[in-house]
């Protein structure tokens, strides 16, 4: 599958870029939610978006407010991170829509058991 990692932390980013590559995906990153939005304009062919929620110049919640500029007819599978703890909650407030949330710190094994679910279900 081919995932956006949007995080500006470089651990994370070096964590799950071997750990999701080690499984098949193809892995494209950035390190906020502006260079997301450049990749897109070139690139469209994503099947899940792995977003932090809070990061410099664009956020992960104005990232996903612009993802229907650049998905009209279908929208890749969310993923948002966050250390914040009442992340989830402050999501549903804003009405954007995403599909999963995963409070940080996690475990790998959460974000691939995800993954391997939504890589099932699109089969």
């Amino acid at each position: 599958m081919n995932i956006l990692l949007i995080d500006d932390d470089l651990m994370i980013h070096k964590v799950l870029n071997h750990s999701l590559i080690a499984l098949g995906h193809k892995i494209i990153s950035a390190t906020n939610g502006q260079k997301a939005l450049d990749y897109l304009k070139l690139e469209r062919d994503i099947d899940i978006i792995i977003c932090d929620m809070i990061m410099p110049q664009v956020t992960g919640p104005e990232f996903i407010s612009h993802l229907k500029e650049y998905y009209s007819k279908w929208m890749p599978v969310i993923i948002i991170i966050s250390s914040l703890e009442q992340g989830n909650e402050i999501l549903n407030n804003t009405g954007l829509k995403f599909n999963y949330f995963i409070q940080k710190p996690f475990e790998i094994s959460d974000l691939t058991g995800i993954i391997e679910h939504i890589e099932k279900s699109k089969k």
